[in-house]
């Protein structure tokens, strides 16, 4: 302690800590460079006994979702195609965690979420939600934050990434290590890279199959819905 009369006292101290070596983070956004403050591990569930809401509308994202959660040792989720799926969902059933696509049709993700927290106002309970989006616009981290999401992460997803942010209430069973798979890729979805995500040829051939319907889908939503003006469903589809 260091005082002096009618200026004021100065008060320090030093304790012994471990200190634990911090996974990478690894998105570009600002918002997941603040960090992420992770629970106290007696407060976090573990990843075998979790149950996962998974809500994406696109089959190709589903499959890479089932692939990449499975590696984790999330082994116990459900999906749903879009936001009042999602509801309805859990209606029925207690989720631990919600990962939550953005743009979707029926209902949003922003949109589901919202509505999630409203009624958690009467409930008093919070459900983690974590975004997934492949929005770069400015202004997604406040939208993310506005409609009650707790974090989110940029598409491509990447597996190193995903585990550091679910480990926020998560425990893992191999806690210090990666996913102890091949990650999924950061920038751009090519077919080497697929063939490491893949665990054998006649899944990558169903995520190439998945890839290319999807593709021609969305390609002709485009070229159906072109016009000068605004058009949202265009817009989506882009």
């Amino acid at each position: 302690v260091k005082s002096e009369v009618g200026k004021g006292s100065q008060f320090w101290f030093s304790i012994p800590f471990a200190i634990e070596v911090e996974r990478p983070l690894i998105d570009k956004q600002s918002f997941s460079k603040e960090g992420l403050m992770r629970l106290p591990k007696e407060q976090r569930k573990n990843a075998k006994d979790t149950r996962v809401l998974i809500v994406e509308d696109h089959f190709f994202n589903q499959f890479l979702m089932n692939i990449l959660v499975t590696r984790m040792g999330l082994k116990n989720y459900d999906m749903a195609d879009n936001g009042q799926a999602a509801l309805e969902a859990l209606e029925k059933t207690n989720y631990d965690l919600v990962l939550m696509d953005c743009h979707m049709p029926v209902m949003s993700g922003y949109e589901a979420t919202t509505k999630i927290r409203e009624h958690e106002g009467e409930t008093g309970v919070h459900l983690p939600i974590i975004a997934m989006t492949a929005d770069a616009m400015k202004g997604t981290r406040e939208r993310c934050l506005k409609a009650g999401m707790d974090y989110y992460i940029s598409k491509p997803i990447n597996a190193d990434e995903l585990r550091y942010i679910i480990g926020r209430w998560v425990t893992f069973e191999d806690e210090d290590g990666g996913t102890g798979e091949a990650n999924s890729p950061s920038d751009v979805v090519e077919t080497p890279s697929l063939a490491e995500f893949a665990r054998n040829e006649q899944e990558l051939v169903k995520l190439v199959n998945l890839f290319v319907k999807q593709s021609g889908d969305i390609l002709n939503i485009l070229r159906n819905n072109c016009s000068d003006g605004k058009n949202t469903v265009w817009a989506e589809a882009a």
